[in-house]
């Protein structure tokens, strides 16, 4: 999932989106999102798509977070002393 002003940086319009999804924010909470399908999606040398990404427009200090639909595809080492995520594809 994406914030919205994100996309419009990477100059992918929004007001496109091919269609809503509801997202579930746990507790039963959900809430209903657009979704927008990119090309691909990289962290560092680990990328993947087309892919299908769900926009958020809740207050936050980050940019967006990785699915289980991207994780899953990668073993996944946390190095929490040097602050490292590394990925390495299954």
């Amino acid at each position: 999932m994406v914030q919205p002003r994100v996309l419009d940086e990477l100059g992918i319009d929004i007001k496109k989106a091919g269609f809503m999804k509801d997202f579930y924010q746990g507790q039963g909470k959900g809430k209903r999102e657009l979704v927008v399908t990119v090309r691909s999606i990289q962290v560092g040398g680990a990328r993947m798509g087309p892919l299908d990404v769900g926009t958020f427009s809740l207050s936050s200090d980050f940019d967006g977070v990785l699915g289980q639909d991207f994780m899953s595809l990668f073993v996944l080492e946390i190095d929490n002393r040097r602050g490292v995520l590394t990925l390495t594809p299954r």
